[in-house]
């Protein structure tokens, strides 16, 4: 034993493999309640991704007085598509379908928790990764903060999906 080390079992490294989900598109939910911020955290998503000098908007699209839209920006050829009108399952379906056929990589929605959405969002998995983000209640002083932390949360989703 004089002069050799112990012998020692070095661990196999296992395969680097994609995963299937990279290739996916992605559709990011922003889930919660009626009145928790949605909408207003989406138009804040909205102006952040703006603010990016590659990003032109392709498509808005209000709807009535609130806030309510759907958008399609592209940046550098992939394109990104928005919509808050979460509420009702079929209304989601049909915006969800139309950014689709927009060729949106990567679509950004609101979603209540309840209802029929959780079948909408569901239908959509086969095509797209589809990631959930809990949006909740806050107190009135930090309702602000909250919805700006909803939207970076979301952006940093949204480019991390380019790079994939």
């Amino acid at each position: 034993m004089e002069g050799k080390p112990p012998e020692r079992e070095i661990p196999e490294i296992p395969r680097l493999t994609l995963r299937r989900s990279i290739l996916k598109k992605r559709l990011i939910a922003l889930r919660g309640k009626s009145n928790v911020g949605k909408s207003t955290a989406l138009h804040n998503l909205n102006r952040l991704l703006l603010s990016e000098p590659s990003a032109k908007t392709l498509k808005f699209q209000k709807y009535g007085r609130l806030l309510d839209f759907s958008t399609v920006i592209d940046f550098n050829g992939q394109r990104v598509g928005i919509v808050n009108r979460g509420d009702i399952a079929y209304h989601l379906d049909d915006f969800l379908t139309e950014l689709e056929e927009e060729r949106c990589r990567i679509i950004v929605c609101a979603a209540r928790t309840k209802g029929e959405i959780e079948s909408v969002l569901a239908s959509y998995a086969r095509r797209y990764e589809v990631v959930e983000i809990l949006k909740v209640e806050c107190h009135d002083d930090y309702v602000d903060a909250s919805n700006l932390e909803a939207a970076h949360q979301l952006a940093a989703y949204v480019y991390g999906s380019m790079i994939m």
